[in-house]
């Protein structure tokens, strides 16, 4: 005998039909923008989201209170394999990088992913307001560097407004020993180790500089950002100078960084100084600890890595402006250790070659430090004005004989 189905079972069951159908709607809606790569199955589909998800926390619970916060991110699991990430949950996946980034972003430009330090992980920040570099009466120079970039920037300021620079504002950011790998793994992480000085004509309020400490407070990101700089000026660090195997992805990453977060600014490399002959730096024996041979592989390396890159601007070849001054009567006796600038002439020549570079008339610097003659600045202008008119190659001085 058959049983006879109520109305009220009828309507639990219909009910219960319409919840799961909903519910798979719901999973389908979800799942199915996330498994749009055909090669993988769903099973290993779901593996690679866990996999981006895992990834992902142990980028945030590592970086998470250091990192620039990002926009989205890209994990690679391999070149046919990407996932996006916003918020912290797998969005897609996708069969290339160029995919997921035109279909995520809107452009197929990879230039604009940043990597981080997690390996396979990558970054994409929204670009903030950019700052509008200061008007003609002011000069304004963000240097990144190390103690030689300390050692070039120190009597900028003296000298600019002593040329008739109206106003200035002059950065200096810095981490002794610091080389463009070091800058990058910096960028990367948003870590606050530089020591950062401004002078806006008052003076520096710079300390004595410990060479050997590594101990700061501010980012590339707050320095970059803390004002509209007509330049921002990087470098490498000197013992590495002079090998072009160096200047990789780490400086590629500094110049996206940069114009990134400053595009209105012009980027400009400081082409450094090969070591004192009798020099004992520990690295010095990488180039036969030879002046001449240093000299040279910094001349290649800049040509070939900087200014064949058009994205910079210029160089400032304080490297050749030193070898210059080392022809003069004066010798090659204007380090003090071997390879940092001695005071006050090496970093009288060093901060003049740099206000030449940026357009000041150095015929017009009056500023003279205490203990410089009015010989050594003559042969600081010479030194400087032939850098700057032939900046791959040593010109002779005139002053070679005492008067």
């Amino acid at each position: 005998m058959t049983k006879k189905v109520n109305g009220g079972t009828i309507a639990i069951i219909v009910l219960l039909i319409v919840i799961v159908v909903g519910v798979l709607a719901i999973l389908a809606a979800w799942l199915l923008p996330m498994l749009t790569n055909d090669e993988l199955s769903v099973e290993k589909r779901l593996e690679v989201l866990q996999e981006a998800r895992t990834v992902y926390r142990q980028y945030a619970n590592t970086y998470g209170s250091t990192e620039i916060e990002a926009d989205y991110y890209f994990y690679q699991k391999d070149e046919k394999c990407i996932v996006t990430i916003e918020n912290g949950r797998p969005l897609n996946i996708y069969t290339s990088m160029e995919a997921a980034a035109e279909d995520t972003i809107g452009t197929s430009d990879l230039s604009v992913l940043f990597a981080t330090n997690i390996d396979k992980l990558y970054a994409y920040r929204k670009a903030i307001e950019p700052m509008e570099p200061d008007s003609d009466d002011t000069l304004s120079i963000l240097m990144i560097g190390n103690s030689f970039s300390v050692d070039a920037i120190e009597y900028v300021p003296d000298m600019a407004l002593s040329a008739g620079v109206k106003n200035i504002h002059i950065g200096s950011m810095f981490i002794p020993g610091c080389s463009l790998s070091m800058h990058a793994t910096n960028a990367k992480a948003n870590a606050s180790k530089y020591h950062f000085y401004v002078n806006t004509g008052d003076g520096w309020n710079m300390p004595a500089i410990d060479y050997a400490s590594t101990s700061g407070d501010t980012s590339l990101f707050e320095a970059i950002t803390s004002h509209g700089w007509d330049y921002i000026c990087i470098q490498q660090v000197s013992h590495l100078s002079g090998k072009s195997e160096t200047y990789n992805d780490d400086l590629e990453y500094m110049i996206r960084y940069i114009n990134m977060y400053a595009p209105n600014s012009k980027l400009i490399w400081h082409m450094t100084w090969a070591y004192q002959q009798d020099s004992t730096h520990s690295e010095f024996p990488n180039y036969n600890s030879d002046q001449t041979t240093m000299y040279n592989a910094i001349l290649s390396t800049v040509q070939e890595k900087i200014v064949a890159d058009k994205r910079f601007s210029f160089v400032i070849p304080c490297g050749t402006a030193v070898q210059n001054a080392r022809s003069s009567l004066l010798g090659d006796t204007i380090t003090s250790d071997g390879y940092h600038m001695k005071q006050p002439f090496g970093r009288y020549l060093t901060a003049m070659m740099v206000v030449k570079a940026l357009g000041v008339d150095i015929d017009d610097v009056t500023f003279l430090p205490l203990g410089m003659s009015a010989k050594q600045q003559k042969i600081a202008k010479e030194s400087v004005n032939n850098a700057y008119d032939h900046p791959f190659e040593v010109t002779p001085s005139q002053y070679t004989e005492q008067p």
